[in-house]
Formats: C-alpha cells, sequence, structure tokens
C-alpha cells in the first residue's frame, strides 16, 4: 500500500545525509513519514541492517514494522511504489542511482526478492529498551553480566526495595518503596555518580536513619547477585559499554547507518546519550516529533533536547509538518491559539482541509455527577442523531479518580464502555504463578520467585516457615534454593509437615527442570509443569465459585498458547535478532519488554472509551469530551502549587492540547461549579486554559441536553 506525501513529507522522507528535525505536528502523518523514509533508504541500496528506528511502546514498534514491510513489498528495486512516480531529483549525498556516496547498493537493495518488493530482513525497529536488550544479549561478557540475566519487573523492585527500606529502620509511611524505585530510576538516569547524586541534603531529610546512597548501593547489589537487571539499566549499562568500550562502540557505528527516532519530544538526556552513542559521522538523525506533545516530563522527558537540536547539530535541517489530516479547521484554530501561549516550544500552526462551520461546546455542571450526566446523554443524543457507534465517543480527564462518576453513569444509562487501564493478561495471578516457576528455572538465583512458587500449591510449608528460611539464608549469605537443596544438613526450626513439602518440592524442580531449559521445547514442558501443578483442585481448594476458576484455567492455557506462539518464531521479538534461540530465556525477557507497555486486549464490542490524557496520545476519536476544566485538576494542582511553576503549566497546556487535538469532528469541554472532596463539597474554579481559547468558536451551554427521553429509549432498545 502506498502513502501519498504532500511536499512537505517528501522532503522529509528524501532527505540525504546529515541530521534532520522533523516537527511534526498532531495527526500531521509522521508515521507515513518515518515509514517512506525507511523504504526510501532501502530503495537507495542503503543495507537493511544498516537501519535503526527507535519508538517508546512495543506497540508503535509493531505497527511500524509491519507498515514498512506492507510498503516494502510492493515497492520495486528502483523505487517506484506501485502506482507512484519515484522522485525526479536525487537527494542530497546521493548519486543519481539513489547510492550513497562511498557505499555500493546491497544486493536487496539492486534486486528484486523472488516474491517481489524489497527485503526488510535486519531493520532494528523497536524500542530504546528493545535496542539496549540487543546489545547486552551481544555482548554480555565485556558488559559484566551473565548470559542468563532476568529482567526484574516493578512488582519484584517494590518488594526488594521494602525490605531494604524496612531493614534500614526508613519510615515506610514518608518514604515507600514506590518513592524509593522513582529515586533510582532518577539516579541512573541523571548520568551522575551514585553519592554525588544522593548526597543532597534533601535525601538526608526524606531518609535520616540511613544514607540514601548505601540503601541504593545494596539495592544494586542485591540485583547484581541475582544475576538480574531493572529496565534501567537496560539503556544505562549498554549507554556506559559504548562509551567506554572503543571496540564495542566501533561494531556498532559500523553496523548502523541512519537511524530514525519516533516521538523525539519524550527523549530523556539517558536515551539521547545512548543513541548519538551509536552514531558517526555524518550523524544521520532523522529525528521525528513535536514538542507541543511533550507532556512526560515525570517520566524524565526533557524538551530541551527538541528545542536545542539546531545547537547541538549546527548542520541540522529542520522541516515542520503543520497540515493535519485529522481535525476540522476549527479544532486546530482553538488548538493553536491555546498553545501560542507556551514561550518554550518551536512555532507552529496547524492547518486543514476539513473546514466547516461548527464551534466546540463548552458546559458548566452544578457537581460531578451532573458532568457525567451531561456527558451521557449528549453521547446518546450525537449517537441516535447521525448513527455512531458508541466507539466514536471518548472521555478524557486528567486524573484517574475522574472515572468513577462516569462510570457509574454510563452504567445506569446502560452505554457500554472501557475504561483504559484495567488489569493485564500478565497481571493476573494464575499468570504470575505460571512466570514466577519459569523464571525460577531459568534462574536459581531468583529468590522472590521461589518465595512465591513454594506455596503454589500449597505443599503444607507455611509463610512463617519461609521466613525462617530466607532468614536462615540471609544469615549465611547464600541464596534460598542454595538452602532447600541441602536443608536436611541445615539447622532450621520448622515443621515435619513443612519439610515434608521442602522435599516434595525439591523432587518436583528435579523432574521438570531439564525439559524446561531445553531450546525448542519450552511449551510442551511448560504444558507437563502446568498439568503437575493441579492447578484446577487448587483453585476449588481455595473456594473460587466455577466460573472462576473456569477463567483462570482459560488464562493458563492461553499463556501456553503464548509460549507455542513465541517459539514458532513466526514474528519479530523486539530485542532479539532474526536467528534468536527461542528458549526460556528469551521468553522471558520478550514477556518482560511486553508487559512494559499499558497494552490491553480490545474487545469487537464499541464502546466508550474513558481515559486519561496521557494514555490518549497518539490515538483520535470522532467526538471528544475533555472534562474537569477546573484549576486544580487541569491544570493540576501540583504544577500550580511547585517551584517552577511557569514550566509546570506550560507542561499542562501541552497536555490540554493533545487532549484538544484527539478530536475528528466534535469537541465537548467540561467542568464543573463544585465538587466533593472527602466529604466536603467544595466550589470550583474554571480551568484558566478556558480563558486562552478563541471566545468566537465556543459555544457555551447551561443545562443539561433536553435527551432524558432519547437516553430511556436507548435503555429500552439495549434490553430488547
Amino acid at each position: 500500500m502506498a502513502y501519498p506525501l504532500n511536499t512537505l513529507q517528501e522532503k522529509c522522507v528524501s532527505h540525504g545525509e546529515g541530521p534532520l528535525l522533523v516537527l511534526a505536528g498532531a495527526g500531521s502523518g509522521k508515521t507515513g513519514v518515518i515509514v517512506n523514509r525507511i523504504t526510501s533508504l532501502l530503495r537507495r541500496g542503503i543495507k537493511p541492517s544498516a537501519v535503526c528506528a527507535v519508538t517508546f511502546t512495543n506497540k508503535a514498534a509493531r505497527e511500524m514494522r509491519e507498515r514498512v514491510r506492507e510498503l516494502a513489498r510492493g515497492m520495486d528495486a528502483l523505487g517506484a511504489t506501485r502506482g507512484t512516480r519515484p522522485s525526479a531529483a536525487a537527494p542530497r549525498g546521493m548519486d543519481a542511482q539513489g547510492a550513497t556516496h562511498g557505499t555500493r547498493p546491497s544486493a536487496a537493495g539492486r534486486e528484486k526478492k523472488a516474491s517481489g518488493g524489497l527485503s526488510t530482513k535486519g531493520i532494528f525497529i523497536g524500542t530504546f529498551h528493545s535496542l539496549g536488550l540487543m546489545i547486552l544479549r551481544e555482548n554480555t561478557e565485556e558488559a559484566g553480566i551473565q548470559k542468563n540475566f532476568i529482567i526484574m519487573g516493578q512488582d519484584d523492585q517494590r518488594t526488594h526495595a521494602r525490605e531494604l527500606l524496612v531493614a534500614a529502620g526508613v519510615d515506610i509511611e514518608a518514604f515507600n518503596e514506590k518513592h524509593f524505585i522513582k529515586a533510582v530510576s532518577d539516579w541512573k538516569n541523571s548520568g551522575e555518580a551514585r553519592e554525588d547524586f544522593f548526597g543532597d541534603d534533601i535525601w538526608r531529610l526524606k531518609v535520616p536513619q540511613k544514607p540514601m546512597a548505601e540503601i541504593v548501593g545494596e539495592y544494586v547489589e542485591r540485583l547484581s547477585n541475582m544475576n538480574a537487571l531493572d529496565f534501567d539499566d537496560l539503556i544505562l549499562i549498554p549507554e556506559r559499554l559504548l562509551r567506554t568500550s572503543m571496540l564495542v562502540r566501533d561494531k556498532y557505528r559500523a553496523r548502523f547507518e541512519y537511524f530514525l527516532a519516533d516521538e523525539f519530544q519524550d527523549t530523556n538526556p539517558l536515551q539521547f546519550r545512548f543513541l548519538t552513542q551509536l552514531m558517526r559521522e555524518p550523524m544521520n538523525l532523522c529525528a521525528v516529533g513535536d514538542d507541543d506533545q511533550s507532556i512526560y516530563s515525570w517520566r524524565g522527558a526533557d524538551t530541551r533536547i527538541m528545542l536545542e537540536f539546531k545547537t547541538r547539530f549546527p548542520e541540522a535541517e529542520i522541516i515542520a509538518l503543520e497540515q493535519n489530516y485529522r481535525s476540522e479547521q476549527y479544532i486546530l484554530d482553538i488548538s493553536n491559539h491555546l498553545i501560542a501561549h507556551n514561550t518554550q516550544r518551536h512555532a507552529k500552526n496547524l492547518f486543514s482541509e476539513k473546514k466547516t462551520a461548527n464551534h466546540a461546546v463548552i458546559f458548566e455542571a452544578p457537581d460531578g455527577t451532573g458532568e457525567a450526566e451531561y456527558v451521557a446523554d449528549t453521547i446518546v443524543a450525537l449517537k441516535m442523531r447521525h448513527q455512531l457507534e458508541y466507539s466514536a465517543f471518548c472521555v478524557l480527564y486528567r486524573t484517574n479518580f475522574q472515572s468513577r462518576s462516569f462510570e457509574e453513569i454510563l452504567r445506569q444509562r446502560n452505554i457500554p464502555y472501557h475504561v483504559s487501564g484495567s488489569y493485564q493478561f500478565y497481571d493476573r495471578s494464575e499468570i504470575k504463578d505460571i512466570l514466577a516457576y519459569l523464571r525460577f528455572f531459568a534462574n536459581h538465583a531468583d529468590d522472590r520467585s521461589l518465595m512465591r512458587i513454594l506455596t503454589i500449591p500449597k505443599r503444607g510449608i507455611s509463610e512463617a516457615s519461609i521466613q525462617r528460611l530466607a532468614q536462615y539464608a540471609l544469615l549465611n549469605k547464600k541464596h534460598l534454593w542454595d538452602i532447600i537443596s541441602e536443608i536436611e544438613m541445615c539447622e532450621i526450626d520448622i515443621s515435619a509437615a513443612a519439610l515434608s513439602g521442602i522435599l516434595e518440592f525439591k523432587d518436583f524442580i528435579a523432574e521438570h527442570a531439564e525439559g524446561i531449559r531445553k531450546p525448542g521445547q519450552l511449551s510442551k514442558a511448560a504444558q507437563k509443569l502446568i498439568d503437575a501443578l493441579q492447578l484446577e483442585r487448587e483453585y476449588i481448594r481455595q473456594g473460587l465459585d466455577a466460573q472462576k476458576v473456569t477463567n483462570k484455567i482459560l488464562n493458563v492455557r492461553e499463556l501456553v498458547r503464548s509460549i507455542e506462539d513465541f517459539e514458532a518464531g513466526e514474528r519479530q521479538i523486539p530485542g532479539l535478532g532474526e536467528n534468536a534461540e527461542r528458549s526460556i530465556y528469551t521468553y522471558l525477557q520478550f514477556v518482560a519488554m511486553l508487559t512494559a507497555d499499558d497494552k490491553e486486549n480490545e474487545s469487537d464490542l464499541p464502546r466508550v472509551q474513558l481515559m486519561t490524557i496521557h494514555q490518549a496520545k497518539g490515538l483520535e476519536f470522532n467526538t471528544v469530551f475533555v472534562t474537569g476544566l477546573e484549576d486544580g485538576i487541569l491544570p493540576h494542582q501540583r504544577s500550580i502549587d511547585g517551584e517552577n511553576e511557569a514550566h509546570a503549566i506550560e507542561e499542562e497546556r501541552r497536555l490540554m492540547y493533545v487532549a484538544l487535538t484527539r478530536a475528528k469532528s466534535r469537541l465537548y469541554l467540561t467542568l464543573s461549579q463544585t465538587r466533593k472532596n472527602r466529604g466536603l463539597v467544595t466550589d470550583c474554579t474554571p480551568s484558566r486554559f478556558l480563558d486562552e481559547l478563541p471566545k468566537d468558536l465556543l459555544d457555551w451551554e447551561s443545562n443539561l441536553p433536553a435527551v432524558a427521553d432519547l437516553a430511556e429509549l436507548e435503555s429500552m432498545l439495549s434490553g430488547i
């Protein structure tokens, strides 16, 4: 399938050598630009393995890979896409045949594949973390880690952090494990030495019981002893390796020649340093993003990287994509007017060919319930009037607490809805149990997984016995499995039932260990393991009802199917090479990368979408309701009360801008006069951002729409 390009998009695609910054405004078709640029490089004779494209989520990377393959299949070796004409002029740095000066077109670039089109085999398209994982897997010895390293999940990170904080006597109410993990992440992304980062007086005030640098050091040592890495390590360690090892650095600089970075506005300093370590002159980086949509500073994203691009790369070309293909012009006029109040930005003015006489509607409700009723009744009215599906509607809010009233009213109206961020497949307890078994088989130093599986199913081993075993291991500076392996020789006060259960557990592990670790046999071995666990009997013993037992068993079966799909190797796995071994180790790394995203299973049933504005990034809907437009909500109270209020307010304004530009045809803005807070009714102040919108494009409504009869009719029809 060909993706038609406008003049500026074509200019981005045909750019030759040297750095390029693409200011891709909302809805301007940036993914099409990236996909076309990649395939353009291939038809010029650039080897697929010389192309490296990074983005921030596995979903985005997967979609990009699929679109590149689709376009490459329909492109001939001379560069013509079926149904389009090749560019007339060769871009800067290219000769008349499309070859980069100093290089020779590869076989894939000179010839068609037998099946037609261009080969994409060897292209790296993935997340920053999957790129780091690939480099670590290829250089474990140089990086100083063992080959069978594990990637620590967030839950396990927090458990270890809590144990260390409690051992240090830290007041968990004042500084908990989440605070600790965030501090560790901030330190790793800062590039500073541990002692320097945690030497500030603020840490002595937050954690007076023990120097923070020491506790963090114990955390790092614990992960090292377990042969475990956290997600920050997947970028931190490769960046350090590239910086300190000329041999490794030169290897990847020889491999990769052209780089593309999607959502560049969300890059943090460590990611940027990591990426630039891979580059050589003439720094062929095509960075694509929109500083007006930078809304992740709390994750470490630094807009200065994008704003100072020309300073970092003086020879860089900058191209602004301002034509929007999503929204009607009035929505863009409102959005442009709002974001123009930000001072730290690249100037852009979005425009669309979709001209209408529509206006945005603002509704001020008496309270939160009234706001939800207005939204629900308006959805019903618009659905029936315009013959829309429920999936055409999206309700956006700043924070998750706002969803409750909308959920209740939508449920009362019999309107199907979906709240983004609901329980995910790999977060379900039965799945975590099986994965804990696999993690332990892969790495006997994983004490946390071992402690979980000792009681799955029940074997007569009490929690108290497990704690005694763990304490004994700690005192003897051994791993828990070391103690269990020699339990008959250890002087531990445990019951006869516990000892019997441990011996049974040892035999169970020995029976399944060989099969689980055998490459290509994981799904069969996992099914054998699951059968031996007799999970259905265990769930019944736990007192679960028949439906819950059935759901759990079906989920476990789905997990086995996921392993079968992984072993089949029918698609490229993020962070793994084309010919990577499909083993228990690579499967667990795959799952860890997969669950880093907020992935969700989608239903075929059309539903109104409820989500935070952050979750809506990159999405679009026919009709959007931006709710809770009050000071203290949007902008958030933290941004108003913070030390750097001006900077924080600018990010909140960008968040509002993202919300507005999700709408294609209809835009509704709602607020409440009062809200309940801890049982008390408090007056609300309209968001300051409403004063920054063009008044001539806003229609105010002050009463609930007269659609109660329509809502009642819709409710009756849904029950037929």
